[in-house]
């Protein structure tokens, strides 16, 4: 990202420490949170395993993947896939 930007990585993340007042992991982390929970509720992946899901996003632990997505939804990603089946039906 740093390289994308031209600049050195240090400033980048500076620059998200103080605008988003987030670190860079946690910065990425929230948009590949956001990208396994459209996943988790596309009619087009509902084959997909969770697992399949997490490592798409990013991820390559589950209990990694588990603890970022309970952080930023506040359920485990098969909480949010049951409530918004349930939501959909």
């Amino acid at each position: 990202m740093a390289n994308e930007l031209k600049m050195p990585s240090f400033v980048l993340s500076q620059v998200l420490n103080i605008t988003a007042k987030q670190n860079f992991y946690e910065f990425i982390n929230n948009y590949r949170i956001q990208e396994s929970k459209r996943l988790l509720t596309s009619s087009t992946e509902n084959n997909k395993t969770i697992l399949e899901i997490l490592y798409k996003c990013g991820f390559n632990s589950k209990s990694v993947f588990n603890s970022a997505f309970r952080k930023y939804t506040n359920m485990t990603p098969s909480e949010f896939k049951k409530f918004n089946a349930f939501q959909v039906s």
